[in-house]
């Protein structure tokens, strides 16, 4: 791990990854990426680690692909007990190391904590994750009740205002 810190400005980063257990004794972890495919992580590197004051840099010197994922291993924690308490940490990118996306689609990060509520004006809660299914993505919805609403624009998803904060969506309330 670099000593390497920037400050914490949240709009620059970008949830990309979250390490799993540790996967051997040399220090290796697994990663859980969420680029598409999911070994797209690599091409976006450094990588920072959010310590709640700032983002720490860490240096992936070392990766190999799974078959569900990938291993990675970081720059001077060559110990199984060195790299325990990275189990569980989500890891970030700089928001500027993506490529633009075209008008209407959207990084899920810039989704998650937006309001949801359809065309009749009835808010479902705020979208506080994102699932693939494979099909396609589902916004997770938390208000009073949960909803699981698939990401379809143009047939579910009728606005996304980032500015005010809200998803417009065509779907009914009650499933």
């Amino acid at each position: 791990m670099s000593d390497f810190a920037l400050a914490r400005p949240a709009d620059q980063y970008v949830l990309a990854a979250k390490l799993g257990a540790v996967h051997g004794l040399r220090g290796y972890l697994k990663l859980h990426s969420f680029t598409e495919p999911f070994d797209n992580i690599v091409k976006y590197r450094p990588w920072f680690i959010d310590s709640g004051t700032a983002y720490q840099v860490m240096v992936c010197d070392q990766y190999q692909r799974q078959a569900k994922g990938l291993i990675v291993h970081f720059e001077g924690l060559n110990s199984r007990e060195v790299t325990e308490h990275l189990c569980n940490k989500e890891l970030y990118i700089q928001r500027k190391q993506l490529p633009p996306l075209k008008k209407g689609d959207y990084y899920w990060q810039e989704l998650v904590g937006l309001r949801v509520e359809n065309k009749d004006g009835v808010v479902f809660g705020v979208v506080t994750s994102m699932l693939a299914t494979g099909a396609n993505d589902v916004l997770y919805i938390e208000g009073e009740k949960i909803h699981c609403v698939p990401y379809l624009p143009k047939q579910v998803i009728k606005h996304v205002d980032k500015v005010l904060g809200v998803i417009v969506i065509d779907w009914p309330y009650e499933l």
